[in-house]
């Protein structure tokens, strides 16, 4: 028995395989690599529409730095109205606060006025009130 023929560097050559069968593997590899072909073709193609895109968008980002430091700019006008208006509504506040402890302390002045003029505190004489009536005396009982 002989031993298989091989090539430099291949394993043995069979008998077996048929040349219709080594045909049929390669048209399967070339059906391979033109089916990798064609897709790297139409990435490619894809790949030149973006960039087509990124080139008309190009104008428009020129924009986009001014846009963003206006902004900056009106984010920083919020900010400072934002605190003005804060402390306006807090001098408002105080403000009201203010006049009602005046009311209260009116109020209370008034009530005070009121009872030390009932009680005769307010009469303006120095003299002591009057002492109050003997009580009558009372009968002997039987």
């Amino acid at each position: 028995m002989s031993a298989p023929a091989t090539t430099k560097g291949y394993a043995p050559v069979s008998s077996s395989v048929s040349a219709a069968e080594v045909q049929n593997n390669i048209d399967e590899v070339i059906a391979i690599a033109q089916d990798n072909i064609n897709k790297a073709v139409r990435r490619g193609d894809n790949l030149d529409q973006l960039q087509n895109k990124c080139e008309e968008q190009a104008p428009l980002l020129k924009f986009l730095p001014l846009q963003a430091d206006n902004l900056q700019n009106q984010a920083g006008q919020f900010k400072k109205r934002a605190h003005d208006v804060r402390r306006k509504m807090w001098w408002q506040n105080l403000k009201w606060q203010l006049i009602l402890a005046a009311v209260i302390l009116l109020i209370l002045t008034i009530i005070v006025v009121v009872v030390l003029w009932q009680t005769g505190a307010l009469h303006g004489s120095s003299a002591p009130p009057p002492p109050p009536p003997p009580a009558p005396a009372a009968a002997p009982s039987p």
